[in-house]
């Protein structure tokens, strides 16, 4: 398909935000079906839309087709456009699924957003997260959604949803009160590495997975302290944050995230290790992709 016949109009965002840029084009790749688009035809796009001359576009583009290569380099398979010399070609390897989905619920502006639907993508986004983190501990780990609303049989009550947990997990409940009014501690995934011996003493990490815009705050949810003495497992658990955004490779505080939890699941990290999962596993997730896209159109 050319792209001067594509269905819906996306408005292009500041140019010099390349990483909004870059998900602007996926999204336009996807949302109209192009199998390939030259750059001589994105520059085009980008004089039209801002009215600057080719000349003065050459830099952005250039920035644009170097963060789609770090992309598919970083993603792998799991990234739904290829770069070939002065071409972009759809990847339509069905674990590209993945990134759709992360791509359509991180748009600012999207359907999503505007009718405010998260409860529709919560629950897959968990579960996502706790196979990327499966794939990503390696053989043995397990992993089950703590978060709310409770699924899986998880009780609504805190107290019991602990209880629950130390069950599943092999670790005692610890000897601190909980609120009444608490649901999940900031605790959506909880993931585990056991030994075969039925003793305690293994790798336990406790995710915090978001799709709020301002997702970074999100990383101080989990309180190891407190998790301490929620869930005895002697001594802290590993703390991570998952979201479906792409943390920009020269953001200004990385250094304070990585000191905030232990573990990090951005778009990329999520999608390289789920380059690795059976896809036919998560078919509403497929159909949830279908209906969003219908939705841009």
């Amino acid at each position: 398909m050319h792209l001067n016949n594509m269905s819906f109009r996306l408005d292009l965002p500041d140019i010099e935000e390349i990483s909004e840029v870059a998900d602007w084009f996926e999204l336009l790749m996807l949302i109209n079906e192009f199998d390939q688009i030259s750059r001589a035809q994105l520059l085009d796009r980008f004089v039209a839309e801002t009215g600057a001359t080719a000349q003065e576009l050459e830099p952005q583009i250039n920035f644009l087709f170097m963060e789609i290569s770090r992309r598919r380099r970083i993603a792998g398979f799991s990234y739904p456009l290829i770069v070939d010399d002065l071409i972009v070609k759809t990847n339509k390897q069905p674990c590209t699924e993945f990134y759709k989905f992360l791509l359509l619920i991180s748009i600012k502006k999207s359907p999503l957003r505007k009718r405010r639907g998260f409860k529709e993508v919560d629950q897959i986004f968990d579960n996502i997260v706790c196979e990327a983190v499966k794939i990503y501990f390696g053989e043995g780990t397990e992993t089950l959604r703590f978060g709310w609303p409770p699924s899986d049989g998880r009780p609504k009550k805190f107290t019991k949803a602990l209880e629950w947990l130390s069950v599943k997990t092999g670790i005692n409940v610890g000897i601190g009160a909980s609120s009444p009014a608490n649901k999940d501690g900031g605790v959506d995934v909880v993931a585990w590495k056991p030994f075969s011996d039925k003793r305690t003493a293994f790798i336990i990490a406790l995710i915090q997975c978001t799709i709020q815009l301002d997702w970074f705050p999100k990383g101080k949810d989990i309180v190891d302290h407190v998790w301490l003495s929620k869930l005895d497992t002697g001594r802290f658990a590993l703390t991570s944050l998952a979201i479906p955004f792409i943390i920009e490779k020269n953001f200004d505080k990385w250094d304070d995230l990585r000191r905030t939890v232990n573990l990090i699941f951005d778009r990329l990290r999520l999608s390289e290790v789920l380059s690795r999962s059976d896809i036919s596993l998560f078919g509403n997730m497929i159909v949830w992709n279908r209906k969003e896209i219908a939705k841009f159109k």
